[in-house]
């Protein structure tokens, strides 16, 4: 029998975040590198771009660091541009193949995957290559006077992928092990999955995980810092229903 799996439709959403966050989760940030790295690689033509962040160029390239950096962030919006592009393509593919009643399911659901997959990749990439860059753009420019929420999002920042990842863990263990066949149980996987991901990256903001020297209280963290940790696990609870409201639109009515 031939049919759409929701099981196999959450696999594909949560499993490319899973990876993404196992993979570029635990790498530190490090904004100012990768405004060195962009300054670099913008003196020169355009066409030449990707290769001199990547270390293509034996001369006027970004170097030490900078260049592993650079590297990173590159690689991190290559992804993104495959998990868009695929996910447009799928869509254009499925709207000419799956719009007659005599389609077969079988391709429909294939397509379906797909597009989970392509979605899953491309939500945490997008918001993790969107930071960075705005990191490096901000952080470069103001320097020594940089506020606190910019140096907390700038190294915390990439953290939210590990969070994201951790909702996506628990909410793929809850349907494994519980099913998701009641409207009661898949309410319940997207409120879990979403206390997941505003819980994790806050409680590193909110303890300085990663001991930052805050320049308005080096050695305490106030209140206003801890906001920033909302600000980040609100937006990666943004990113987690964003994934499944566009890839799964009528997950939460059993379909």
């Amino acid at each position: 029998m031939c049919g759409c799996d929701s099981i196999i439709s959450l696999l594909c959403l949560g499993l490319p975040a899973i990876a993404y966050a196992v993979v570029f989760g635990f790498l530190p940030r490090n904004a100012t590198d990768l405004q060195s790295a962009l300054t670099a690689c913008m003196g020169g033509p355009f066409s030449q771009f990707g290769k001199c962040m990547l270390g293509g160029n034996s001369t006027g390239g970004p170097s030490g660091s900078a260049l592993t950096v650079g590297r990173t962030w590159f690689i991190i919006v290559l992804l993104a541009l495959a998990g868009l592009l695929l996910a447009i393509a799928v869509l254009v593919v499925k709207c000419v193949l799956c719009c007659c009643a005599a389609c077969c399911p079988c391709i429909c659901c294939c397509f379906d995957y797909l597009f989970g997959i392509a979605i899953g990749l491309a939500i945490p990439t997008v918001v993790d290559a969107g930071l960075y860059l705005f990191c490096a753009l901000k952080l470069g420019n103001a320097g020594s006077n940089s506020s606190t929420f910019l140096q907390a999002l700038c190294t915390y920042g990439g953290y939210g992928a590990l969070s994201l990842g951790s909702a996506w863990l628990l909410s793929l263990v809850l349907v494994l092990f519980l099913g998701n066949k009641s409207c009661g149980m898949r309410a319940l996987i997207l409120i879990l999955g979403s206390i997941v991901a505003f819980t994790v990256i806050t409680v590193l903001v909110a303890t300085n995980a990663m001991r930052i020297r805050y320049p308005t209280a080096p050695e305490m963290i106030t209140v206003t810092e801890k906001l920033y940790g909302m600000f980040l696990g609100a937006l990666d609870v943004v990113a987690y229903l964003g994934a499944f409201f566009i890839a799964k639109p009528c997950f939460c009515c059993g379909k």
